[in-house]
Formats: C-alpha cells, structure tokens, sequence
C-alpha cells in the first residue's frame, strides 16, 4: 500500500530535482555547441526550471504544514 503523503513529498523532491538540471544544465549545453543558441529557447528552459523548482517547494512545504 502507498502511503500518500510519502508520495506527496516525493512528487515535490521530484520536480524540485526536475527544475535543478533543467536551471543547471540547459545553459551549460548550450555553451558546449558549436552553433548559436536561440536566446529565447534558453529563457524558456530557465524559466521552466524555475517553475519546477517553485513547484517542488511549495509541495515540500504543504506537505510540512500538514504534519
């Protein structure tokens, strides 16, 4: 049987983890081709990022306040 509130804090570990590569490798590939990147693929990437990270935060957070 899964107990839900540890798979509620795992979904939120999860996409804070998402965000963390997307923020720390997205840029880190594009310096590493040849060609130009588009900046607004970047942006987009970073941004995304970050919402994964916000996301798994205030998952983590909820699932704190209801202990």
């Amino acid at each position: 049987m899964v107990d839900p509130r540890r798979a509620f804090l795992l979904v939120g570990e999860s996409l804070r983890d998402i965000g963390i590569l997307l923020v720390m490798f997205g840029p880190l590939d594009t310096v590493f081709h040849l060609e130009r990147a588009n900046p607004l693929a970047l942006g987009l990437v970073v941004t995304l990022g970050l919402l994964f990270m916000a996301m798994g935060i205030i998952i983590e957070s909820t699932d704190q306040e209801r202990r």
